[in-house]
């Protein structure tokens, strides 16, 4: 807690994984089967959808190594994610097309928040911090417990979509947080 830095980079960590708890392990094929799609329909989207992280990530770690670091890229692919989620709660055609596209941006946010998360998060610290690095992997559970709660109460009092708005807003204080944190500086920079 007294490392702001690495409390920013964690609370990134906390909202790629809520995200990945509500909108990719559960809503999104529930979304799309509310909105018609058969499993086979779904299954060429998620392959479409999964590409970024394939293409993106190697290319991502290049960039913020030697031309600008990870603040400016992690803070964009926040906002395509949160901005992308929030398209999810609002479109209902049956276009194929559309919900690939959708989908596919929701990808690019996140495999550009997770790959440089965790460059970001391994420059901070060293071998003597596994305190840290311990504390850094529970995201992923704390997500988990976290995103099942609020969906429960969400969906207690709302339609499906709302899930997607919440998912997206809880990305706004993080972004705004992570404005806060100390770049590491790339080749060209130093």
């Amino acid at each position: 807690m007294r490392e702001k830095n690495l409390l920013r980079i964690y609370l990134v960590s906390l909202s790629l994984e809520f995200f990945y708890a509500l909108v990719t392990t559960i809503y999104t094929s529930i979304r799309l089967l509310d909105v018609g799609f058969s499993w086979s329909e779904i299954g060429i989207i998620y392959t479409i959808m999964l590409i970024p992280f394939v293409i993106l990530q190697y290319p991502l770690g290049i960039i913020a190594d030697k031309k600008m670091g990870e603040k400016e890229l992690l803070i964009i692919g926040m906002i395509i994610t949160a901005v992308s989620t929030a398209a999810i709660g609002c479109i209902d055609t049956k276009d194929i097309v559309i919900w690939s596209v959708l989908l596919f941006m929701t990808r690019v946010g996140a495999a550009t928040i997770e790959v440089l998360r965790d460059s970001y998060f391994y420059k901070q610290v060293d071998s003597d911090d596994t305190d840290i690095i311990a504390f850094f992997r529970t995201a992923r559970p704390v997500a988990g417990i976290f995103g099942s709660i609020i969906s429960v109460g969400i969906l207690a009092v709302f339609q499906l979509p709302s899930i997607f708005f919440v998912t997206a807003l809880f990305f706004v204080p993080i972004i705004i947080s992570t404005f806060g944190l100390q770049d590491s500086q790339s080749e060209a920079e130093r």
